[in-house]
């Protein structure tokens, strides 16, 4: 999926030569660059930090999502439309068609309340999900196979160690593998294992623990990587549930000059889709909604809806942004996954699926024969 770095579908060009598609990626990426420097300007009248949402305000987005859920749930038994909701303070929504079979948000599940902040505002944080010491290897590690993988990729036509991102200058989507190496392991053990992983709830009152593995890698961006344009990873689906959810771990201290993660909180919902997807109305939207920096400390996450318009802004400082992430998929909702962005996970862990259930009893394995 494209990232964070985000992701986003990359466009083809049919059946055009392979000088005329390159001329035509040359053009389109100055395309979007300059468009990314519009969007900037855009957004400054309007620009905070994402913040971990308190206990005061995660008990009031719970109220919100279940009175909401009440009232769609009253709409459907009249043989009414489902009144949408989330996007944070939107003072606009539409009705929305959901799957009745659809796995919803499951307010018994979210012990911690930060599933309904996701619901609610289409992005949450999360602060101090990793150990420092397990931050340090991963980061360690993913240092090593980046550099490992670069050369590798100068010498094959493809690796098969990348996915395809937004805005590549400077700028890696590095596949990861599950179990090769310890520090991916124990990272996966602090972050979901079945006894007191800290992502747990979010993760169980979102897509269940039939939730697959649709996602696992690294994004890196260095110093002269470039803006992206902001954008959604995946279409406007529905407002109560997610297709998919995805979480960014800084493997360091992520500082506003370092390219952080911008997010558009409360933009996971229909009418800002709309909005933003009509040429006429996109830059008024911009200007007038409120954007974050997810400018994460080292062990911090932010965990978002694909939904959630978001963009990578520029690494200015002298120092590599390292982002170790992992997405789960909604099985009760369409595959979101297409030939020019399929999600970044390796072809091994693609072949044969992995649901949190299954992740959870794998972790447990790896414990009892590491220790």
């Amino acid at each position: 999926m494209p990232k964070t770095t985000t992701h986003l579908p990359s466009t083809t060009f049919g059946s055009s030569s392979p000088d005329i598609t390159s001329l035509l990626d040359v053009e389109q990426a100055k395309g979007m660059a300059s468009r990314a420097l519009v969007e900037e300007e855009l957004l400054k009248g309007n620009q905070g930090i994402l913040v971990m949402a308190d206990e005061g305000r995660r008990k009031q987005a719970l109220k919100t999502v279940k009175k909401m859920q009440k009232a769609q749930i009253r709409e459907k038994s009249s043989g009414g439309g489902a009144g949408g909701f989330g996007g944070g303070g939107a003072t606009k929504k539409t009705k929305v068609a959901k799957k009745s079979k659809s796995y919803s948000y499951t307010a018994r599940l979210d012990k911690d309340g930060f599933g309904s902040i996701l619901i609610n505002d289409g992005v949450a944080r999360i602060n101090n999900v990793l150990k420092k010491e397990t931050v340090s290897d991963l980061r360690n590690y993913v240092d090593d196979v980046l550099e490992e993988e670069i050369a590798r990729e100068a010498e094959t036509t493809n690796s098969g160690s990348f996915a395809r991102v937004l805005q590549p200058k400077n700028r890696w989507d590095l596949l990861l593998p599950l179990d090769t190496n310890d520090s991916v392991m124990k990272a996966m053990d602090e972050l979901i294992g079945k006894e007191n992983g800290s992502l747990n709830s979010i993760l169980d009152s979102t897509v269940g623990e039939d939730g697959v593995l649709y996602e696992l890698a690294a994004l890196v961006s260095d110093p002269g990587s470039e803006r992206q344009v902001i954008h959604p990873d995946i279409p406007f689906e529905s407002e109560d549930s997610v297709s998919l959810v995805t979480c960014f771990f800084a493997l360091q201290n992520i500082d506003e000059t370092m390219g952080p993660t911008v997010y558009l909180p409360g933009t996971n919902t229909e009418y800002h889709h709309e909005k933003f997807n009509n040429r006429a109305t996109a830059d008024a939207l911009l200007s007038e909604t409120q954007s974050v920096l997810a400018t994460l400390n080292a062990g911090d996450c932010s965990i978002y809806n694909p939904a959630t318009l978001h963009c990578g802004s520029s690494n200015k400082s002298e120092n590599r942004r390292a982002i170790f992430y992992f997405t789960f998929w909604n099985p009760t909702k369409d595959y979101p996954g297409t030939s020019n962005n399929p999600g970044s996970l390796r072809s091994e862990l693609r072949t044969k699926p992995l649901t949190l259930k299954d992740l959870r009893k794998h972790i447990s394995t790896w414990k009892a024969n590491n220790t």
